[in-house]
């Protein structure tokens, strides 16, 4: 993740990682609804955060993603508004180390969520 975030000249102090949840549940399980609800408050508040863009890892991208599987977000490659935020859903950096035919698509994603970023920059 660290040369992705270093490829798009950002470093990793410039970028904040998160995930849904705060800690995984037991026995590696998806997170139910209650649990991520119970994380919400700091995802949406964490360090101050005001992101206009996100790129979302993994299955479960946003507080309301376990009604579903976290599968309603779609493929990765578009952007979808949640609570005033552009997310992009991306494969999880754990995925890729299993599967790495599918980096291309991660980098896809990571190059239109810079393109975004780089709107509300101003130098």
């Amino acid at each position: 993740m660290t040369r992705i975030i270093e490829a798009i000249q950002l470093t990793r102090d410039e970028v904040y990682i998160a995930n849904i949840i705060k800690c995984r549940p037991p026995e590696n399980r998806n997170p139910e609804p209650d649990e991520i609800a119970a994380c919400e408050l700091f995802w949406s508040t964490a360090s101050g955060y005001s992101a206009k863009t996100d790129l979302r890892p993994g299955n479960f991208c946003r507080p309301d993603s376990a009604s579903d599987g976290g599968k309603n977000l779609g493929p990765t490659g578009r952007f979808h508004s949640y609570q005033g935020i552009l997310l992009m859903p991306t494969y999880h950096p754990a995925f890729l180390l299993r599967n790495p035919n599918y980096k291309r698509d991660v980098w896809e994603d990571v190059k239109k969520v810079k393109a975004e970023y780089d709107k509300f920059v101003t130098v």
